[in-house]
């Protein structure tokens, strides 16, 4: 890792779509995400009442202020209607900058799955 490395949420996002949407990944690669609320880092991230009915399987991710989170969201056991990435950067010297980092990231997985 150096400075010099940026990922863009465009990329997490278009990397994401491609994986779901190939017939031979997108099942074993959204079995390798936790599943929010029910297992891994998201485990007691989100409630099911957040969610909507819908599945959200992400990727949590945090390194010296950076903190990540990226994924798909669709209905249970259906295909993913939509990619997600929301990567923070630059708020661990900001008062409660990783905890409001994670209370966006929520807010936006939450409004995704409640789409319509």
């Amino acid at each position: 890792l150096a400075d010099a490395n940026r990922v863009t949420t465009q990329l997490m996002c278009a990397w994401i779509r491609s994986m779901v949407n190939d017939p031979a990944l997108a099942r074993p690669f959204i079995e390798s995400l936790a599943k929010a609320g029910q297992e891994g880092t998201v485990k007691d991230r989100f409630k099911p009442e957040q969610l909507g009915g819908s599945e959200v399987a992400c990727k949590t991710g945090y390194i010296n202020g950076v903190i990540c989170l990226s994924g798909c969201v669709g209905p249970a056991g259906g295909t993913p209607r939509f990619a997600f990435s929301v990567l923070c950067n630059g708020l661990a010297k900001e008062k409660n900058g990783i905890r409001r980092a994670k209370d966006l990231q929520n807010a936006i997985v939450e409004r995704l799955a409640k789409a319509p």
